[in-house]
């Protein structure tokens, strides 16, 4: 008896703390509401766009490009930035068969595409280690980007930098898991974070505060060596 009332008791307290905790959620939501944030540049509507990355092309970078255009891919068409998207395997054919492939301009790649835009991607540092941690993974991505118009080879956006505009790193830090099966987890988590935060750039989104805390935080972590 005296366990079937421990159970009845705790029967009678969950529905009290669910219904405490969505309350507090409700008052979070409403003294901390979800941060609106603007679209840096909105790309004309209706058109065909093609996300080109560009890396050194190694063994270890080309698998990166594929994921980060698959992934740039799906988000533009899902939040309607662009109609229409290039497979990547389009852009591989294009690669096997044109010796000159690597010094065709974006807007010439897109053109054998039949695309309308490029998003153009330069990646200036993908890590999945440091020197200083010896065999320990820790991920830092780096990268800038830039909407090309195919039509006329101008950048449509930034307007006033050559260099792209330089998104906000991802980075993860160090953890004492040293598998390789770890270390296919944290490239595709990089590539996430990525083409999350260069898809944003082109809508209209929010931001739940809890989130942006979280996000600040584990910057913080990461500079400071965790």
């Amino acid at each position: 008896m005296k366990s079937f009332g421990r159970v009845a008791i705790a029967m009678l307290v969950a529905p009290l703390m669910l219904a405490s905790c969505a309350l507090i959620g409700v008052i979070v939501n409403k003294t901390h509401p979800p941060r609106k944030v603007p679209a840096a540049y909105k790309p004309p509507a209706g058109k065909t766009v093609l996300t080109l990355v560009e890396t050194s092309l190694t063994d270890t970078d080309q698998p990166v490009a594929r994921m980060l255009t698959e992934r740039l891919n799906k988000r533009f068409e899902k939040e309607r930035v662009a109609a229409k998207t290039i497979p990547y395997e389009a852009l591989l054919g294009l690669l096997a068969r044109t010796p000159e492939f690597n010094n065709m301009k974006p807007a010439e790649v897109g053109k054998n595409l039949n695309a309308d835009l490029v998003c153009y991607v330069l990646v200036h540092k993908f890590e999945l280690k440091s020197p200083d941690l010896g065999d320990l993974w820790r991920g830092n991505f780096e990268a800038a980007v830039s909407i090309v118009d195919v039509a006329t080879g101008e950048e449509l956006w930034p307007v006033s930098s050559r260099e792209g505009h330089h998104v906000r790193p991802v980075a993860m830090p160090p953890t004492n898991d040293s598998s390789p099966r770890y270390g296919d987890e944290l490239a595709g988590t990089l590539c996430d974070g990525m083409a999350d935060r260069i898809a944003k750039l082109f809508y209209d989104h929010t931001i739940p505060i809890e989130e942006e805390d979280q996000d600040q935080q584990l910057q913080q972590d990461v500079w400071s060596g965790f």
